[in-house]
C-alpha cells in the first residue's frame, strides 16, 4: 500500500469507503488489519487450547471414521466401535 500511496495511486474500498491516499483512510485500514491479525491470534490460540483438552481426553483428531483392513486371519486397525 505504501509503494502505492508514494507513487500517488489510490486504492479505494467501496463497502467500507476507505480511500488509502487520505490519512483518516490509511488509519482505518491499518486499524482493520490489526483487529484482524488479533482475530487470528485468539483464534489459533482457542484451536491450540482445544487440541490439548482433547489429547488429554484421548479423542481422536482428524478422520473420525472406521478404519479396518482385512488381512487372512488377521483384523488391524479396527476400533471396538467398528467391529
Amino acid at each position: 500500500m505504501r509503494l502505492l500511496k508514494g507513487k500517488g495511486i489510490a486504492v479505494i474500498f467501496d463497502k467500507e469507503n476507505i480511500n488509502t491516499l487520505t490519512e483518516q483512510g490509511e488509519m482505518m485500514l491499518t486499524l482493520m488489519g490489526t483487529l484482524a491479525q488479533n482475530e487470528v491470534e485468539s483464534t489459533s490460540k482457542n484451536v491450540k487450547l482445544g487440541i490439548k483438552m482433547k489429547m488429554k481426553r484421548g479423542e481422536l483428531m482428524g478422520f473420525n471414521g472406521c478404519l479396518r483392513i482385512t488381512v487372512p486371519f488377521f483384523i488391524v486397525g479396527a476400533s471396538e466401535s467398528c467391529i
